[in-house]
């Protein structure tokens, strides 16, 4: 990761959570100069003129410790944020925007894509019908 250590600010935590705090066009050039497949990860995006405390990010550094994202009406963690792609283990993609333009077109190129609200609809509808 030379790149991120010549170019970005970055910390380390020391439980193998690194923060990296870099601009749209950073993460631009970092994907398509490297082959990257992000594993675990959560990738939060802000307005350029929004104040963030980068600091406060690390409260949720497991990104399945946030209950928001199983709720009928799922929620970012971020309250800021504009959009979060979380990345688990290559086996599953969040993806959250308050744009649904961007939403849309992530649904349309991805074609196996999930709306999320329907996803935790259904699976509460399965939890409900065990439970009778």
């Amino acid at each position: 990761m030379e790149y991120v250590e010549q170019n970005l600010a970055f910390e380390e935590n020391g439980y193998g959570n690194t923060k990296l705090w870099m601009t749209g066009e950073q993460l631009t050039r970092l994907v398509h100069r490297y082959e990257i497949q992000f594993i675990w990860g959560m990738l939060m995006g802000f307005e350029k003129s929004e104040a963030v405390d980068v600091g406060a990010l690390a409260k949720q550094s497991y990104s399945n410790a946030y209950e928001g994202w199983w709720q009928l009406e799922s929620t970012m963690q971020h309250p800021k944020a504009k959009i979060e792609i979380i990345c688990w283990d290559s086996t599953l993609t969040l993806f959250l925007s308050k744009d649904q333009t961007v939403a849309q077109s992530f649904k349309a190129y991805f074609k196996d894509a999930r709306d999320l609200d329907e996803y935790n609809f259904e699976a509460s509808n399965r939890v409900k019908k065990r439970r009778e």
